[in-house]
């Protein structure tokens, strides 16, 4: 619990997808985190609820721009009480002075309504960008 972290992927969209994905287990005494991306809206949205299933952040839909079968750099990051999404290495939200414990989890799922693509997916138990923007990774992950 508590602590930054940083979780990315790369995402690849079919024409229209819609692609949900969170950490964390569901029902009472559990903190989630659910990211959605809309590619035939271009949209994303982060929705996060403490342990006690309150609602601590919800973005609401947020532009982003996706293109139909093109891999997009995807990061969810806390650092502090800050909560951050970035796509293609652009911060799209930046909610501060968050101060629920969003811990991070090592449990993932996925609900897609058409085909997707996830790979190189990444949880890190630390804030790995900063700022407004940041170079996207070129190389493989490494195992932290």
């Amino acid at each position: 619990s508590g602590g930054d972290w940083t979780w990315e992927f790369w995402w690849r969209p079919s024409a229209g997808a819609t692609l949900g994905v969170g950490q964390g287990l569901r029902g009472p005494g559990n903190a989630t985190i659910d990211l959605s991306l809309n590619d035939f809206t271009n949209t994303l949205s982060l929705v996060m609820r403490d342990i006690n299933e309150v609602l601590v952040l919800d973005t609401g839909d947020v532009a982003a721009t996706f293109t139909t079968g093109a891999q997009h750099h995807i990061v969810a990051m806390k650092t502090g009480t800050a909560f951050s999404t970035y796509v293609e290495g652009t911060r799209i939200t930046n909610s501060l002075g968050i101060t629920a414990d969003v811990p991070f989890f090592r449990v993932v799922y996925t609900s897609p309504n058409a085909p997707n693509h996830i790979d190189e997916h990444r949880v890190s138990q630390v804030a790995r960008y900063s700022g407004a923007s940041f170079t996207v990774p070129t190389a493989a992950f490494t195992v932290d």
